[in-house]
């Protein structure tokens, strides 16, 4: 999912906001849970990052609440 095309990429916290509505309501519940083992893996100290840049470049962990709506997505 991508937050703000085309300017912006993929966000976590967007991500997980929007991800109910997308996919769970849309009966796309196996994309959702790709969508969610594969923020899983980016998981640092307990945080997701909330922006996750194009390949070569580290991703950003510099949103407090991206973990919280990863949690309140799973439901």
């Amino acid at each position: 999912m991508i937050a703000g095309y085309p300017w912006f990429g993929e966000w976590g916290r967007d991500t997980m906001i929007a991800l109910p509505g997308l996919l769970l309501v849309t009966g796309r519940a196996e994309v959702a849970a790709k969508v969610l083992r594969a923020y899983a893996d980016l998981v640092s100290k307990g945080m997701l990052p909330n922006r996750i840049p194009d390949a070569g470049e580290a991703a950003e962990y510099n949103t407090v609440d991206a973990a919280l709506w990863f949690l309140a997505a799973r439901q």
